[in-house]
C-alpha cells in the first residue's frame, strides 16, 4: 500500500501515487476542498484541467489546500474517444459553461496538455461572450 504521507517513494511508486482517484473517475467536474472562505464559495469555480491522464488524483487534492478560492478539476475521461484538442474541448464546453456566471470572473488553468484544452475552451467561450482567462 502507498501512502499520501510517504515521503520515500521513487519511480513507479509515486506515479501510482499521483494519478487519478479511480473511485471518482466518472465524474466530469469535481470540486476540490480548498482554504477558500465562505465569501468566495459563491464565485464561479477556477477550473483546472490536469495532464493526459485527466483524472483528479492526490496530487491535486493536496494543491487545493493552498489555494484560496473555488475550485473543480474537469476530468477528461468521458472525453476519451475524442482524438484532437478540438473534439476535446467540444465535449467538454457544456460542463465548463454550466459551472460558470455571467459577468463574475474566473480562471480555467491547464496543466502540461491540459493547457491545450484550456486555450481552446477560452477561446470557444469568448465566442459566447464569456471572457476567460487561462493560465
Amino acid at each position: 500500500m502507498i501512502f499520501v504521507s510517504d515521503s520515500n517513494l521513487l519511480g513507479m511508486q509515486i506515479l501510482i501515487r499521483n494519478l487519478g482517484d479511480e473511485t471518482r473517475c466518472n465524474e466530469i467536474m469535481i470540486p476540490l476542498k480548498t482554504s477558500a472562505d465562505a465569501t468566495k464559495l459563491s464565485m464561479p469555480p477556477n477550473i483546472i484541467i490536469p495532464g493526459l491522464e485527466g483524472t483528479a488524483g492526490q496530487a491535486w487534492y493536496n494543491i487545493g489546500t493552498s489555494i484560496n478560492n473555488n475550485t473543480n478539476i474537469l476530468q477528461l475521461h468521458r472525453f476519451g474517444e475524442c482524438t484532437t484538442v478540438k473534439e476535446v474541448a467540444e465535449a467538454c464546453f457544456e460542463h465548463v459553461k454550466a459551472e460558470l456566471k455571467s459577468n463574475h470572473p474566473f480562471y480555467i488553468i491547464g496543466y502540461s496538455y491540459g493547457s491545450f484544452v484550456a486555450i481552446a475552451l477560452a477561446a470557444m467561450l469568448e465566442k459566447t461572450a464569456t471572457e476567460a482567462n487561462s493560465y
